[in-house]
């Protein structure tokens, strides 16, 4: 893991002195004071406290000073990194120094200044006993031996002239990574071999920012797209964790969904905590995305602390959470025990501490399985501008990608919509039908054990309408069901999966409103009838689809409600339904417009040992294009 690495015991030795020569870094107060403070158990999670800087900024390196909290006087600090995990650590400066920082003594060395004052060092880490860091301004890696006390050059490619090295990160296996700001890459040198060509050039599209690596070996790379990547160091395969692409400003987004989340796009630094929470230096706030039962892809990102930008060092403010303010953040390095989040306050020239304490708590061993319910709306040409399906396709797509369903059930899918999601999903299996129901679940996750149909009519095992029998009416159109037993890999458990879509009095049918009715109630109790025989075996089920009904109806108040759990009302029970609103949106996502439209169509109901940990409504577009008429409804269950 990047940034907790310890040194030798000759090193250790060396930071035993009481003094060193003004040019070298190192603890220099001959009076030992007492060891760090360890804040009260009553001390808020999330509080901000500013260690040093208290006592001015100097960016010129003469007017920089050594000391404790009210001596030391800083430049713009950048990165740091453990020396001792707990009682060394070293701080890069812009103004070509480097610094160390005694713990224990609560004392930062003079600089060590190196070069001219066109270098300016960036993010580093240690390895190998030494510290290994970018200097952005001249294109290259050094390295510092704090033993020696010698810098020197490790790296200066042609490629990289004139560009903006960022920082460099090893594996366990010694392989080094170079983030080259301008070129848009990651550059990974076998073994650290510089002299070689690189064995991966990873193309991130966007100004990598910072690198570290996961307690799972992948190396999670920052970028100014706004967006966190997860990079497989061997492929070099790369895959967005976090972020709207280019969003350029803060919103922790949906729960359970990282990809909705919003970032700058100066994502300065990434730490990772012991439990595997990520820290995020965005800007002038600390993110922190924590991992939900399925990893990185139901992660939730919250800000802990920082609001407003404070760009006047007087202004700036300690305290709890948002009540905090820094002016723009550097670097992070986390403490080993995970309790503290160290923070340069770069512009300001200060080194603040975020006190996690307790807040650190194991990531949740809670198996989830995320659900959907869509009504895609039906390939149409007589739908016009942004919402024909050529234009709003794409929305359709990411919206998918960004929240990740486990399993979804689509409605009014036409062949033509099925063959370019089909295309563009790969990782998805779909069982599709005769009409215009389908299902969709991830191939890698779940096991097909079972699947089939049966039709909404007195003849349920063939295709067929429901006149006559339920209506006299043909309405001209089959209504069915489509489900499938799954087994999920991950939490060994059995499921079956149903989507369906009920009649409704329309343009292009002569039922009448009754009729439609009596369908709708027919087809309620013809689908709980199915269900009994399916639950046999003792596994849950989860019944999704746009009813085309209101929650009021009989379908529903008489029939579904009465064998199922609907998962809108024990969300709302539980307080993990924060937007009730309804699911047809008649192309309008204005709040009055969703007054009108107040009634839920699109439902999700189960039965059997699972229960809801979150349920939205997702209202949103994409750039102005809205996917469909019909807002998807996502749901996380829990196995109990």
């Amino acid at each position: 893991m990047k940034r907790i690495l310890l040194l030798s015991a000759a090193l250790l030795t060396l930071f035993g002195c009481t003094k060193t020569p003004a040019d070298n870094p190192g603890p220099d107060n001959p009076v030992d004071p007492p060891g760090p403070v360890i804040p009260d158990p009553s001390t808020p999670s999330f509080t901000v406290t500013t260690l040093f800087g208290t006592a001015g900024f100097s960016n010129p390196v003469s007017g920089k000073k050594d000391g404790g909290e009210s001596e030391a006087v800083l430049g713009a600090v950048r990165g740091m990194g453990w020396i001792e995990a707990g009682k060394t650590a070293f701080i890069l400066e812009q103004s070509q120094t480097i610094r160390l920082w005694d713990l224990e003594k609560k004392r930062l060395s003079m600089p060590y200044t190196y070069g001219t004052d066109q270098n300016v060092p960036w993010l580093g880490i240690l390895h190998g006993g030494k510290v290994w860091f970018a200097d952005k301004a001249k294109a290259e890696i050094r390295t510092y031996d704090p033993a020696s006390r010698v810098n020197q050059t490790e790296a200066a490619r042609s490629e990289w002239a004139g560009k903006s090295v960022i920082d460099i990160a090893f594996n366990e296996g010694g392989d080094a990574f170079v983030a080259v700001r301008d070129l848009n890459a990651v550059y990974k040198f076998t073994g650290g071999d510089f002299t070689a060509a690189p064995a991966l050039t990873i193309d991130l599209g966007a100004w990598p920012l910072s690198l570290v690596f996961d307690a799972d070996g992948n190396l999670i790379v920052s970028t100014n797209g706004c967006q966190i990547v997860k990079v497989d160091p061997m492929t070099g395969a790369t895959e967005v964790i976090a972020g709207v692409k280019d969003a350029k400003t803060f919103d922790d987004g949906i729960p359970g969904s990282p990809l909705t989340a919003k970032f700058t796009a100066n994502i300065a630094d990434v730490a990772i905590a012991p439990n595997g929470d990520l820290y995020v230096a965005d800007s002038h706030r600390i993110r922190r995305i924590r991992k939900g039962s399925g990893g990185y892809a139901d992660a939730q990102v919250e800000t802990v602390a920082g609001s407003i930008q404070q760009k006047n060092r007087a202004q700036i403010a300690n305290g709890v959470g948002t009540a905090a303010s820094f002016n723009l953040i550097g670097g992070l390095l986390m403490s080993e025990d995970g309790k503290r989040l160290y923070i340069s306050d770069q512009a300001a020239g200060m080194i603040r501490e975020l006190w996690i304490g307790d807040g650190v708590i194991p990531v949740s061993t809670e198996k989830k399985l995320r659900a959907g319910t869509y009504n895609i709306r039906f390939y149409n040409d007589a739908d016009e501008g942004n919402r024909h399906w050529d234009v709003r396709k794409a929305a359709v797509l990411q919206l998918l990608k960004d929240y990740a369903f486990d399993v979804i059930g689509f409605q009014e899918s036409r062949p033509e919509q099925r063959t370019f999601l089909k295309e563009n999903l790969p990782g998805y299996t779909f069982k599709e039908t005769d009409e215009e129901p389908c299902l969709a679940w991830k191939t890698e996750k779940f096991t097909r054990l079972d699947e089939g149909v049966f039709y909404l009519s007195p003849t349920p095992d063939v295709a067929s309408s429901p006149a006559p029998g339920w209506v006299e009416t043909d309405p001209g159109r089959k209504r069915l069901c489509v489900w499938v037993k799954l087994h999920d890999k991950d939490a060994d458990k059995d499921f079956y999966f149903l989507t369906t879509h009920l009649e409704v009095a329309s343009s292009g049918t002569s039922i009448t409103e009754d009729e439609a009715l009596t369908i709708r109630v027919k087809s309620a109790e013809l689908i709980i009838e199915k269900v009994r025989g399916m639950i046999s075996d003792g596994s849950p089920v989860i019944l999704t689809g746009d009813m085309n009904s209101p929650t009021t109806e009989s379908t529903h108040a008489d029939y579904f409600k009465t064998y199922f759990t609907d998962t809108y009302y024990r969300s709302a029970e539980l307080g993990v339904n924060p937007n009730p609103i309804a699911t047809y949106n008649a192309w309008s996502d204005t709040d009055e417009q969703a007054k009108k439209w107040y009634h839920r169509y699109d439902y999700q109901y189960y039965k059997g040992d699972l229960d809801v940990s979150r349920y939205l409504v997702l209202r949103i577009n994409y750039d102005g294009v809205l996917p469909s008429d019909h807002w998807p409804v996502l749901v996380d269950y829990i196995y109990k």
